[in-house]
């Protein structure tokens, strides 16, 4: 007996049966994206997988007509085929599956024991310090060799009347940034591996945390941001207008901001900034800002999970948290020395939607 598209009953069901898992199937990888265990770009693989697997069991003769132009147009063998191509392709997408999320599952242990021990061994070496410092600048860095000191040696000796106490994260740099940043004055930690700066942010952010820092400052490494403003972040936290302020580029003055260069990745900003300002429900005029400011005793309380495009899971997650928000103008100038090391404006615009979508779909 044959269905409405001409094949046996048993291949209904079957195709049936499958189309139900495959559908299934794709509401675990929406899981998976939302709770950060597989990236975008493997999303948008897993889902053109498994929407072209519903396509040909809801339209199976599409597979007809390609075995037809091949000349494998048996009824049986046809039959045959497609159930152990149905079956080759879940049993692959389980194998794949299963161990890619064993790595991931594996690499965030790694980076999260990593991360405790160089928090333990700090707090251990600087113990003296807990529950003493009142400002601390956090600077990232990754092969800043020729900037780290500039960058340092500008931060203000007094801010607000705080002394600033500042602590470079060495993501696995290979040059001589440990070194620099050690000479000029700077607390340094040492990352063995590159794993990006999210998670040199967070190492940052464990330390904070057991040293009972009260307010934490975001500085870039390459001296595009000006750390003679950081008292413009500052201000309103003291005053207790906002528990997160971050500096805008767009209200102040963005030096490279109409170059030619510049231009995809200025226009790609703009709609990130609309996209967050109607999610949630805030005026946004910079939402890649990486010159923020934030009372520290909110940090234990976000969901911080991303490897990179730290600046918006940051803010929409304190911003879910209750945190009051401020922009203040700012100033961003070129790099003081090198290239920057930011991804292709179309590989950058992909991986800072992944990351809005992850926070925002995140419980």
């Amino acid at each position: 007996m044959s269905d409405m598209f001409g094949f046996d009953s048993e291949m209904s069901i079957f195709r049936f049966l499958v189309g139900i898992l495959a559908f299934g199937f794709f509401f675990v990888i929406l899981n998976l994206l939302r709770n950060r265990k597989i990236i975008g770009s493997e999303f948008l693989i897993w889902v053109s997988i498994i929407f072209s697997i519903i396509y040909l069991c809801i339209f199976p003769q599409t597979i007809e007509y390609i075995f037809n132009y091949i000349n494998l147009s048996s009824k049986n063998r046809y039959d045959r085929l497609i159930q152990l191509g149905y079956l080759f392709s879940f049993v692959s997408l389980g194998i794949i599956f299963y161990y890619r999320n064993k790595i991931h599952t594996h690499r965030d242990q790694f980076i999260q024991s990593l991360q405790e021990l160089i928090q333990r061994k700090f707090v251990k070496k600087n113990m003296d310090m807990v529950g003493k410092i009142d400002l601390m600048i956090l600077i990232p860095a990754f092969n800043e060799e020729d900037n780290i000191s500039k960058v340092i040696k500008r931060i203000p000796k007094k801010i607000c009347g705080y002394l600033p106490y500042i602590i470079v994260v060495s993501d696995g740099s290979d040059d001589l940034t440990f070194d620099e940043a050690s000479k000029s004055g700077a607390k340094v930690i040492q990352h063995p591996v590159n794993f990006g700066q999210c998670v040199a942010y967070r190492t940052g952010y464990s330390i904070a945390n057991k040293m009972k820092v009260k307010y934490l400052v975001h500085l870039d490494a390459d001296g595009q941001y000006q750390p003679e403003e950081i008292e413009r972040l500052l201000m309103p936290l003291i005053n207790e207008e906002s528990d997160l302020v971050s500096g805008s580029r767009q209200m102040g003055i963005y030096e490279e901001k109409f170059k030619i260069s510049n231009l995809p990745r200025s226009f790609g900003v703009s709609f990130f900034n609309y996209l967050l300002t109607f999610l949630l429900g805030l005026k946004i005029t910079d939402s890649s800002s990486g010159f923020r400011a934030i009372k520290a005793k909110f940090l234990p309380m976000l969901t911080l999970k991303q490897e990179q495009f730290h600046s918006s899971e940051l803010l929409i997650e304190s911003i879910k948290k209750g945190a009051r928000f401020k922009e203040v103008p700012i100033s961003f100038l070129g790099r003081i020395s090198g290239k920057s090391k930011k991804p292709n404006s179309i590989k950058y615009a992909f991986g800072f939607l992944n990351a809005i979508i992850r926070t925002w779909l995140r419980n």
